[in-house]
């Protein structure tokens, strides 16, 4: 009888971790601090809630933990394009060399020499793009 009233109390615990998908994914982090994957859906977390500062940081780990990730480092460009075009300009050539044939890269890359104000450079990005960017092919 202990032991079942010990299980049930464990239970009643930890359905408390359950209670939101944000919780249940912070106590997960918390379990396992050095998952990319886990810090990249924190990042995605805080986006949802307009906390752009702690997605950043989030994504940061995300990308320090696992540096060739693509989809870490383009979300890590995406958040960054806004508040530092020459860091998401970093992000985005690190995605192009991990990922060099995929069209839409250099569309990102374009498009953060742009928000950089370096028309030239996000000319030439849109080229290698070769007409993959959805009708965005000249610098803005």
């Amino acid at each position: 009888m202990a032991v079942l009233l010990a299980c049930g109390a464990e239970t009643a615990a930890r359905n408390l971790d359950w209670r939101d998908d944000f919780t249940l994914l912070q106590i997960t982090l918390h379990q396992s601090p050095t998952s990319g994957w886990l810090h990249n859906s924190m990042a995605g977390a805080f986006v949802e809630r307009d906390q752009f500062d702690r997605a950043l940081a989030e994504e940061r780990l995300a990308v320090a933990y696992e540096p060739r990730s693509p989809v870490f480092r383009r979300n890590l460009g995406n958040i960054l394009l806004a508040q530092d075009p020459p860091a998401a300009i970093a992000e985005f050539e690190k995605l192009v060399e991990l990922e060099p044939r995929r069209a839409q890269n250099h569309c990102e890359l374009a498009l953060a020499f742009a928000a950089a104000g370096d028309r030239g450079r996000a000319a030439a990005e849109y080229r290698r793009a070769n007409g993959a960017c959805g009708g965005n092919d000249t610098p803005h």
